[in-house]
């Protein structure tokens, strides 16, 4: 059986693991809470400016995809460094 060694030894693999786990908690509470991300909503929503009031809504899908695959980007790509 191979022996796997799960200690990790340099704060820069830290930071990438950390990261990680966000990214991925944050992807699923992305995931689990769509609608709330998404514009066609049923409570009410107040706009910090007047122009944002006349964003289409699949503005708002299109960046919930967006955040999505930057997510994921995250938590599969390779570190390169």
């Amino acid at each position: 059986m191979k022996n796997t060694n799960w200690k990790i030894e340099s704060a820069g693999q830290q930071a990438n693991v950390l990261m990680r786990i966000i990214a991925l908690f944050w992807f699923v509470t992305k995931v689990w809470s769509y609608k709330a991300w998404i514009a066609d909503r049923f409570y009410p929503v107040i706009p910090a400016f007047d122009f944002f009031k006349y964003i289409p809504s699949y503005f708002h899908t299109l960046l919930f995809v967006i955040s999505l695959l930057l997510l994921l980007i995250i938590l599969f790509a390779k570190k390169n460094r």
